[in-house]
């Protein structure tokens, strides 16, 4: 299927595709990404929060473009950026983050990790797709080599693990990426929250190489902070929002009791669009209907205790950290606290979320003197953001809402000792 040339963004207007975007874009790999919403659930609670990664991926490219040709880059370098920020997410699952530790717990890899496997022939995207689309299909890879283009650069450019050159990889996959500067302004304008909203153009303009080193100059420090500043706006409203966070973890269990009985599940769910597996949950089993139901009419579990990281000593974030890393031990508490609040298996849910980072801190800036130091030594007010993102990180216990009050004591006694 062609697409318009150029593409009408609503975020950053006109985009011209050249040949290698419109092959690329045509990939199985590509095209897949229409099926998965760049924002999991978060439609549910903002409802025109419908965008993809498709349209993020290409967002990104742009960008990429753009920055490029700031920054002096040659035509062959140009394409290597611009194809890792067209293919910088196409090892995602459905759902995207939300499933992403059951990725690792049943495959071994994160999505980038997935997505390096897939660009360098590790991971045959074909085979894996079950699909049979023709002679004339040709995945991302082979339409890399087809330019002679090099798709072990691109998917270490994508995945942050190409150190030749360390700042052409920080475009992408760094500290100020394009990658984070699409994703903060598009969801920001589809969620309607303008929490995102960022000096796009100042922040591109103030981007230098120093030392092998992608730096800002002094003149971009505050729309360096601007970005940090709407990173954690986004954070707390977006996408740790509490009813948002229930819903997904509720689809994630689903799919974690599945792939408990079901081995094909575990092989193949990684490959499917939001709405594939979903329909695949449906089908499987009691348990798995109903949390899918429940989500699609909005009968969401209720937060039965939340605990911010205020609220918690050293040692209770060890155990629940501890916790996120063994599926198991935390099924087996889950199980205790249902079946003592009288549920079946499954309708507690334990959610540990990963402790939020500030990669964007550690940006280097370049002084009007000639030095350089880290933003988070130069900016105290980059460095104070820090420690209030890690505020905003939330341990919570979920159950329907009749067992709510009831799940809330239990998991006081069982996780907390009180």
């Amino acid at each position: 299927m062609q697409l318009p040339n150029p593409v009408h963004d609503p975020i950053h207007g006109p985009i011209h595709l050249d040949q290698l975007a419109i092959d690329l874009i045509n990939t199985p790999e590509v095209q897949r990404l229409r099926g998965l919403r760049q924002l999991g659930a978060t439609h549910l609670i903002f409802p025109s929060a419908n965008h993809t990664r498709f349209e993020h991926s290409i967002g990104t490219m742009h960008l990429a473009r753009e920055l490029g040709k700031h920054l002096g880059m040659g035509e062959e370098e140009l394409e290597l950026v611009t194809a890792a920020g067209l293919l910088h997410d196409i090892g995602h699952g459905p759902f995207s983050h939300a499933t992403e530790d059951i990725m690792v717990h049943k495959l071994g890899m994160t999505h980038e990790e997935r997505t390096g496997a897939i660009l360098t022939g590790k991971v045959k995207v074909l085979d894996e797709l079950g699909l049979e689309l023709g002679v004339e299909t040709l995945t991302a890879r082979e339409i890399l080599e087809s330019y002679g283009i090099d798709p072990r650069i691109v998917a270490g450019i994508a995945t942050g693990t190409y150190k030749e050159k360390p700042w052409v990889t920080q475009m992408v996959n760094g500290e100020l990426d394009v990658d984070r500067m699409d994703y903060l302004i598009r969801d920001s304008y589809y969620t309607g929250t303008m929490h995102g909203v960022i000096n796009k153009h100042h922040l591109l303009e103030s981007m230098r190489v120093f030392k092998d080193m992608l730096v800002i100059t002094e003149d971009g420090l505050h729309s360096a902070e601007g970005l940090i500043v709407a990173r954690e706006f986004m954070y707390g409203e977006v996408y740790f929002q509490n009813t948002k966070r229930i819903a997904e973890t509720m689809i994630t269990k689903a799919v974690e009791y599945a792939t408990l009985s079901d081995n094909h599940l575990s092989k193949v769910f990684h490959t499917l669009t939001d709405s594939e597996l979903l329909c695949k949950l449906a089908e499987m089993g009691r348990y798995q209907r109903d949390m899918v139901l429940r989500v699609k009419y909005g009968n969401i579990f209720e937060a039965a205790i939340l605990r911010p990281y205020v609220k918690l000593v050293p040692t209770q974030i060890e155990n629940l950290l501890s916790l996120r890393e063994n599926p198991a031990e935390k099924r087996e508490l889950e199980e205790e606290i249902a079946g003592r609040a009288g549920l079946e298996p499954g309708y507690v849910i334990i959610d540990v979320p990963p402790l939020p980072e500030l990669r964007e801190v550690e940006v280097v800036v370049l002084l009007d003197d000639g030095t350089w130091s880290k933003l988070h030594d130069y900016s105290p007010f980059a460095s104070s953001l820090l420690s209030a993102i890690r505020r905003r990180w939330t341990c919570g216990v979920y159950a329907p809402q009749e067992k709510a009050e009831k799940v809330g004591v239990l998991a006081k006694e069982i996780l907390f000792g009180e």
